[in-house]
């Protein structure tokens, strides 16, 4: 980990990755109003922004990269939960509640990203109850993403599982483009972790997308031909 203060008196509102509801507004005001900073951090891919159990240090909002919220069990095995994007917001849950944090954060690709400390973030609760409110709304969101989640795995076929996982990391990418390339930035057993799609199946899966020109795939870089077609696929199944 490696502090980059040179950017770290950037605003919220001028920040390209920030779409966020909680380093934006009214908190990056409040930021400026009582002559609080953030830090920038930079991350090496691999490298842990925090581990479960660690204390909580503060908020912290995504500026580039990919990070996979990790839960881990008794066996030292691990299931990807959640991914971050830039612009997305995490840890502010064991702020609000001052709790040590339940989960794991790990770069996946080389990150940067700002931290608010949970003693600013908790002074600028007091100063605008708003802020709460904003951090009530994360944790909703989350709950929802959740439901959602459980929802697709009950109901949907394994294929539109996976065209919907495709179609919600380009989103991330470009919210625009119908064709859009990254990098997938997990394993195969982490995205089996996701989708609750077998490493063979998504294999298939894979294979079968590529054949009926929705994808192009080469050595994890993900070209995705005709998102429409992907969406069209979600709402079919």
């Amino acid at each position: 980990m490696n502090d980059c203060s040179h950017n770290s008196s950037l605003h919220c509102a001028v920040c390209r990755a920030s779409n966020a509801h909680l380093l934006e507004g009214q908190l990056d005001n409040i930021v400026a109003e009582s002559n609080l900073r953030k830090r920038c951090l930079d991350f090496k891919k691999g490298e842990p922004v925090f581990l479960e159990g660690d204390s909580c240090e503060g908020v912290y909002c995504l500026k580039k990269g990919v990070i996979a919220i990790r839960k881990y069990g008794s066996d030292g095995t691990s299931a990807v939960m959640k991914l971050i994007f830039p612009g997305q917001n995490f840890g502010y849950r064991s702020v609000l509640f001052d709790k040590p944090h339940k989960t794991s954060a790990e770069a996946l690709t080389p990150v940067s990203l700002c931290m608010l400390s949970k003693y600013d973030v908790k002074m600028a609760i007091d100063k605008n109850p708003k802020v709460r409110q904003d951090l009530i709304n994360l944790i909703e969101q989350d709950l929802g993403a959740m439901e959602e989640k459980l929802l697709l795995t009950v109901t949907k076929t394994i294929r539109s599982r996976f065209a919907f996982l495709l179609f919600t990391m380009s989103k991330h990418i470009d919210p625009t483009a119908n064709t859009v390339t990254f990098h997938l930035p997990v394993s195969k057993k982490d995205l089996s972790n996701i989708t609750g799609i077998t490493v063979e199946s998504l294999s298939r899966l894979l294979k079968k997308f590529k054949s009926l020109n929705l994808i192009d795939e080469k050595k994890g870089l993900i070209t995705i031909l005709d998102r429409q077609a992907l969406h069209e696929m979600i709402q079919e199944d």
